[in-house]
């Protein structure tokens, strides 16, 4: 009987601990609008919802399309047009608004990487998807399709980043490759190199004073 009551007070006290775990608010916010790159770059979030609920979610009516998104935050909405706005963050998860796809931002080191799903219709009305990336020199820059000419063209002035390309990538594909060990994007650590060692030659090629 004794034991009865001891698993049955394990049982209740597990219980409690794991409705209480699934209710803690996440630390970092989830949800919310980014107004301006500015505000993307510094993670300046409008309206920071830290957990999704029917009081406190976004809106983003992608299933047919609309030009507006909107925010429900302590159970008041505010409507935001998307051409007025950088973007979002749904789910944890970035967002730029670029015309009227909205870019999921894959990383943000060094220059920004975007990926989107894209969907083409054969003459059989089949659906074909494709994930597609994309690059920009910075969070305010011009968004352009990852490709190596691409690249070439936005780092013009890095002479060694341009040459790498070519001798570590064989193909645009190629081009999101991700080292899992190092935990970054192969492209991104080419092009930190070559900066790295732009400096390094500067260094050694200064005049002695």
């Amino acid at each position: 009987m004794k034991s009865r009551r001891i698993s049955l007070l394990l049982a209740t006290v597990l219980a409690i601990t794991t409705l209480s775990a699934s209710v803690v608010p996440s630390k970092e916010p989830v949800c919310g609008i980014y107004q301006t790159a500015s505000d993307f770059a510094q993670k300046k979030l409008v309206h920071s919802i830290y957990s999704v609920d029917k009081k406190n979610h976004l809106a983003l009516h992608t299933m047919f399309f609309s030009a507006k998104i909107d925010v429900v935050d302590a159970g008041v909405k505010t409507s935001y047009l998307r051409s007025e706005i950088y973007g979002y963050k749904d789910n944890g998860v970035d967002y730029r608004i670029a015309g009227d796809n909205a870019l999921a931002i894959v990383d943000a080191t060094s220059f920004v990487l975007y990926s989107n799903v894209k969907v083409t219709r054969d003459m059989k009305g089949r659906d074909t998807k494709e994930m597609v990336y994309y690059f920009s020199k910075d969070a305010n820059s011009e968004v352009k399709e990852l490709t190596k000419d691409n690249l070439k063209v936005a780092f013009a002035d890095n002479s060694r980043f341009r040459y790498y390309l070519d001798a570590f990538f064989k193909s645009d594909k190629d081009l999101i490759a991700f080292d899992a060990q190092a935990k970054e994007y192969k492209v991104k650590f080419v092009y930190e190199t070559s900066l790295k060692e732009g400096v390094q030659a500067q260094n050694l090629y200064k005049p002695m004073l």
